[in-house]
């Protein structure tokens, strides 16, 4: 059955809003005779804008606000960056849909085009995911990272006004909105991504059987397999989004390969591991890779952190 109006739940920022306009495009191709609603909500990051991430009091600072309105019913569906959703689905509600994966790669901005190997010693690079921390202090430990808040624009224009040497952002976001900025593309071999980076994710509540066959229809097969792969190896390392994970998963040929990475902040212990298995035991490849980097000490990297950070307990 076909329902007449769906109203997507969604953040207000530029980068949100375009892919709530995705999900729009792809219901109306679908199914031109239903109406659609953005509903706009703003979530505990909006509401703390210059807050380090790290220092909120919960996980789902991007998601969190967004979810409690598809649960009491305001709206029927809501749309997220996948990479910002908490890797384990809240009873009631999951993802049932995702868009074809945009470039994964992180992106290094600079406003010269100077390459990571390019920036003098002690540069300021600017992000908040201590996974990009990691990984930019194990390319380049002489470095300094700071925290960097804001929309792709805010974070734009703090590059551009000397705040910071170079910035990190996802290519996907920049792809997106058409930025035109000199940037380094990082390779996913070394430079892992976060988990379903590049992915819009569209959940809906179970129980609503004509919103989920709509956001199926419109769904991409191999996207939503990689990041069920993805998430689920976050999940079974027991991490969130803001945790120094990075994961990435390809099909190729019938086969599902997953890279996984873990970090210390501050760059000096790293893990990296790559499986692969055929698609018909995708679902078995995340806890695997977890397993194996646990064995590797993993569960002691993230230990200390959970200890340090609020949000990483689940506080």
């Amino acid at each position: 059955m076909t329902i007449r109006r769906i109203r997507l739940g969604t953040r207000g920022s530029r980068l949100a809003l375009w892919q709530t306009a995705w999900v729009e495009a792809a219901l109306w191709a679908h199914f031109p005779e239903c109406e659609i609603e953005q509903v706009v909500i703003r979530v505990e990051s909006d509401r703390q804008p210059e807050a380090p991430i790290t220092a909120m009091a919960s996980r789902g600072v991007f998601t969190r606000d967004i979810e409690v309105a598809l649960i009491d019913g305001r709206i029927d569906a809501a749309v997220h960056s996948l990479k910002d959703l908490p890797s384990e689905d809240t009873p009631g509600h999951s993802v049932v849909a995702t868009s074809p994966r945009e470039d994964p790669r992180d992106a290094l901005l600079t406003v010269d085009g100077a390459r990571l190997h390019d920036l003098p010693r002690a540069a300021v690079v600017g992000t908040s995911s201590l996974r990009r921390a990691a990984l930019i202090r194990e390319a380049r430990p002489d470095l300094r990272v700071l925290p960097i808040r804001g929309n792709i624009d805010t974070r734009i224009r703090k590059l551009r006004a000397g705040e910071y040497g170079a910035i990190v952002m996802a290519a996907a976001a920049l792809n997106r909105l058409h930025e035109s900025i000199p940037a380094q593309l990082l390779s996913v071999d070394s430079w892992v991504p976060a988990v379903a980076q590049g992915i819009i994710g569209v959940q809906a509540r179970s129980d609503d059987a004509a919103v989920v066959a709509m956001l199926v229809a419109i769904s991409n097969e191999e996207a939503m397999l990689c990041a069920s792969v993805e998430r689920s190896f976050l999940r079974s390392l027991g991490g969130g989004c803001s945790v120094p994970v990075g994961g990435y998963a390809e099909l190729q040929n019938g086969v599902v390969q997953l890279t996984g990475f873990v970090g210390s902040p501050d760059g000096r212990r790293t893990l990296r591991l790559g499986e692969q298995v055929p698609v018909a035991s995708a679902s078995t490849l995340g806890p695997k890779v977890a397993r194996a980097l646990t064995r590797q000490g993993a569960d002691a990297i993230l230990d200390e952190l959970r200890i340090a950070v609020p949000i990483l307990r689940g506080e």
